[in-house]
C-alpha cells in the first residue's frame, strides 16, 4: 500500500515538472504595449490635445507628445480636436484616428503621428455674432 502511494506521488511530482516546462509563457507573461506619438501643425506640437484609445484617456505635452498602454479591447487611437484646427480628410471622411490594425501589432511600441492643419478664422464675424444686440426706443 505504501509503495502504490509512493509511485502515485512520485508520478504527480514528476509529470508536473515535465509539463511545467511547456507551459504558454506567451499567454502569461505577456509584454504591454506602449502607443507614443505626436499631435502637430506646421511641424510644432500642440499642447493638451487629447488622445485615447476608448479605454484609455492622455494629453498631450507642450510639446504635442502622448504615450500610452493601449486596452486589448481597444479597436481606435484618436483625438478629439483643439478649437481652431482641422483634421486631414481621406475622401471626405475626417482622418482624426488611426486603426491599431493598420499599425503593425508585433512591435511592443506603436508610434502614430496626426498632422491637423490651422484654420483660418474670421474674427470680424466672430465678432459681429457675440455683440450685444442693441435694443431701439420709438
Amino acid at each position: 500500500m505504501q509503495r502504490r502511494k509512493f509511485i502515485q506521488n512520485l508520478a504527480l511530482l514528476t509529470g508536473s515538472a515535465v509539463f511545467t516546462n511547456f507551459a504558454p509563457t506567451k499567454v502569461t507573461e505577456q509584454k504591454k504595449k506602449t502607443v507614443r506619438g505626436y499631435v502637430l501643425s506646421k511641424g510644432k506640437g500642440i499642447k493638451n490635445v487629447i488622445v485615447s484609445d476608448g479605454y484609455n484617456v492622455v494629453a498631450t505635452d507642450k510639446s504635442g507628445r502622448y504615450e500610452f498602454e493601449p486596452n486589448a479591447n481597444g479597436v481606435a487611437v484618436f483625438i478629439s480636436t483643439p478649437s481652431g484646427y482641422a483634421f486631414k480628410n481621406n475622401k471626405g471622411i475626417a482622418r482624426h484616428y488611426r486603426l491599431l490594425k493598420e499599425v503593425n501589432k508585433k512591435k511592443l511600441s506603436i508610434s502614430i503621428l496626426f498632422r491637423l492643419t490651422l484654420m483660418m478664422m474670421n474674427t470680424s464675424l466672430l465678432f459681429g455674432l457675440t455683440r450685444k444686440p442693441k435694443m431701439q426706443v420709438t
